[in-house]
This record gives structure tokens, C-alpha cells and sequence, in this order.
């Protein structure tokens, strides 16, 4: 069972209700020189929520980072929770890091 906390480069969303907040925070992970990671479905407390992930929830993801210029590097993984719900987190790979290969 993983433990989740909010720190400079994590933070905890309970759902996907925010995409531009969720968009704001992947853009702020990107401006800086560390990996980062934006982890959906668990309180800013840290429990354990969940969410449905469907493919209408992955395209969602997706069109909120289709929306950050310059295109970022962002991994996607699935975690179960249980049989309906899951844990998504999403790992940003710095624009800054990027930019200097």
C-alpha cells in the first residue's frame, strides 16, 4: 500500500472536477528541474479514494495535456484500488531538463 503526501514536486487531487487546475498544476511540475508527480484520487489528506477510469477518463487526461505547449513529457499509471476504482498518477519529466538535451 503506497503512502501519499503533498510536497514541492507532489500533490493530490480527490478528481478530475478541475482539468484547468489540474493543467495549472502539470505546467508548474514542468517549470521545474526535478520530477514531479500529480496524483489523482486520493484527498490532499492522503486516503485513498479512487476514481473511474474509463477510456472516456484517459481521454480527459489527455486533452488537458494536449492543451500544454511546448508538447510535455508526462508517464501515466494506473494503480486498482478495488474492482471499480483506481489511483491515476501522472509523472512530469521537466520542459527544463527537456530543453537542455
Amino acid at each position: 500500500m503506497n503512502s501519499y503526501s503533498e510536497s514541492q514536486a507532489s500533490e493530490l487531487k480527490k478528481s478530475l472536477a478541475d482539468p484547468n487546475g489540474i493543467g495549472a498544476t502539470l505546467c508548474g511540475f514542468l517549470n521545474c528541474q526535478e520530477v514531479a508527480r500529480l496524483v489523482i484520487g486520493v484527498s490532499p489528506q492522503g486516503k485513498r479514494l479512487g476514481i473511474h477510469v474509463a477510456d472516456k477518463t484517459q481521454q480527459e487526461i489527455a486533452n488537458i495535456i494536449r492543451q500544454i505547449e511546448p508538447c510535455p513529457t508526462i508517464e501515466m499509471a494506473i494503480e486498482p484500488l478495488d474492482s471499480e476504482k483506481s489511483i491515476v498518477t501522472l509523472k512530469t519529466i521537466s520542459n527544463l531538463e527537456n530543453s537542455a538535451k
